[in-house]
């Protein structure tokens, strides 16, 4: 009966290799699945990235265009300031040649 027994040896090994095999499809399937899953992630992430980019991008113009307004409210403030300070030099200078004449 020593041949049934080689059989039910190879029929075992067989089985065992079988069995190892399909755990590695197994692992190398949840291996898969994991790195998938890490790319959606990723994809995601970039997504969002390049959203708030986008976002930041129309802020930063949005607040230029408001400084340059600013910037050119500050130019006409100043000039006006300028033109009435000199203004007021013109008058207190008329007003001194005025007083220095009635002295006279």
């Amino acid at each position: 009966g020593g041949g049934g027994d080689a059989t039910a040896q190879q029929v075992a090994v067989v089985t065992q290799r079988a069995d190892a095999l399909e755990e590695e499809a197994d692992s190398a399937k949840r291996q898969v699945a994991r790195v998938l899953e890490r790319l959606e992630g990723a994809t995601t992430a970039k997504t969002e990235a390049e959203a708030t980019v986008a976002w930041l991008q129309l802020e930063n113009a949005r607040l230029q265009q408001r400084l340059a307004v600013q910037e050119e409210d500050f130019e006409r403030q100043k000039r006006l300031m300028i033109a009435r300070h000199e203004a007021a030099q013109q008058e207190a200078a008329a007003r001194c040649k005025a007083l220095e004449e009635q002295v006279e």
